[in-house]
């Protein structure tokens, strides 16, 4: 995290009572974190979707597969990983309620 805060604007937050979150004016922009064992380190994407599950059953039904299911982060949002018809990897994202 030391290094990104130099490159850039971001501070640690902690959003949701998750680790290592980079923040810039109190919105979280980046969650930083190390990589689960036998995961190289990565940057992983996350495409902010208004209906998540809707969402992951167009991306299956397109050919794309679900490499995590979806997973609630308390007061912030769910997620889940996909992967594309050519191997790219992202997160769909459907933020919390506000």
């Amino acid at each position: 995290m030391a290094f990104y805060t130099k490159v850039f604007p971001f501070k640690k937050d902690d959003l949701g009572g998750m680790p290592a979150l980079a923040g810039v004016d109190g919105e979280m922009v980046a969650d930083v974190e190390k990589a689960p064992p036998g995961v190289p380190p990565h940057w992983l994407l996350h495409v902010a979707v208004g209906d998540l599950a809707a969402m992951r059953k167009k991306v299956e039904k397109l050919g794309g597969k679900l490499l995590m299911p979806e997973v609630p982060i308390p007061n912030v949002g769910t997620l889940c990983i996909i992967t594309d018809t050519v191997g790219a990897t992202l997160s769909l994202f459907q933020p919390a309620p506000h």
